[in-house]
């Protein structure tokens, strides 16, 4: 963890809501709309690859434990934080955020 990066700030201050040795889940900040929306985080501070699919899995493995019914992970192409490596992980209820979700590219599961 480093030190002036929001996404290792939050692992200390926010509460966790899934965990293993190389992965956190907190709330995401905003909901934007949705009922359940995570961010699902590297512990090591890297930078954000939005092609990183070995990671991408693990958020897809993991959202099957958070959510019950159909869920999103974005692959963060267009994550605000470039310095470590999130996704967002979200349910499908698109209320707010239609025009957004539409140009990013992302890994859908239906349940």
């Amino acid at each position: 963890m480093k030190n002036n990066c929001p996404i290792c700030d939050a692992f200390s201050k926010e509460k966790i809501i899934y965990e293993t040795r190389d992965f956190f889940v907190i709330n995401a900040k905003t909901k934007k709309g949705h009922k359940q929306r995570y961010m699902f985080c590297s512990m090591q501070h890297v930078p954000h690859n939005p092609f990183d699919y070995q990671r991408l899995l693990i958020a897809v493995q993991t959202g099957l434990h958070l959510f019950k019914t159909d869920f999103v992970v974005f692959n963060g192409i267009y994550a605000s934080i470039k310095q470590h490596w999130h996704v967002i992980l979200s349910d499908r209820f698109f209320q707010d955020e239609v025009v957004d979700i539409t140009k990013e590219p992302r890994i859908e599961v239906f349940r």
